[in-house]
């Protein structure tokens, strides 16, 4: 998706265009889709998130929280707030499991597994901060590559490189996360 059809569907949400909304829905679904249910949802829990998401979306942009600017791309930030819900979900599944079930076994066989979850999300919060200061194109590469899963001849397809090009990409944009992270390391 590129910057016009970003502010094409920034516009439809702004301006209440039914149609340009039902179409950003029906090509973030699959995306959504993927997301959630490679992060242990269902089907169902995708379809949930993708409402409540939708919605705040739409009270975003109303509101003017958020407006596209020069690198941003509505289908990114959309899919941060998807992520979000399904962590707050995850977190919120955790509390009542631990509160309900009483085989403290079964409870410590859980939180392991959350707390292991949520530790990663932590860190790809972290991570997504930095993601955020580097250009539209490593940002959105690094997040097929890593986050989506992305090959990179599907990424070489996407931006039109060959497959040693987008290889090449992916080292020099992952190069300069680092160094955006670690600065004191990459000076070295």
């Amino acid at each position: 998706m590129g910057q016009d059809e970003s502010s094409k569907y920034y516009v439809a949400f702004r301006d209440k265009d039914h149609k340009g909304i039902k179409q950003f829905y029906i090509e973030c679904w699959p995306e959504v889709r993927q997301l959630i249910i490679r992060n242990n949802g269902s089907e169902e829990a995708a379809k949930d998130i993708m409402q409540s998401a939708m919605a705040s979306l739409y009270i975003n942009i109303r509101s003017g929280k958020f407006q596209v600017r020069n690198e941003t791309r509505i289908q990114s930030y959309f899919l941060q707030i998807c992520k979000y819900k399904w962590y707050d979900r995850l977190k919120s599944a955790h509390n009542r499991l631990t509160e309900s079930i009483t085989s403290s076994e079964y409870r410590l066989s859980n939180e392991d597994e959350l707390h292991s979850f949520i530790e990663q999300e932590e860190r790809s919060r972290y991570i997504v901060r930095y993601l955020e200061q580097m250009g539209d194109r490593c940002r959105e590469l690094l997040q097929l590559f890593y986050w989506e899963d992305y090959t990179l001849q599907q990424i070489a397809e996407k931006f039109s490189y060959t497959e040693e090009s987008a290889k090449n990409a992916k080292y020099r944009c992952l190069k300069k996360l680092k160094s955006l992270i670690n600065p004191q390391k990459s000076q070295k």
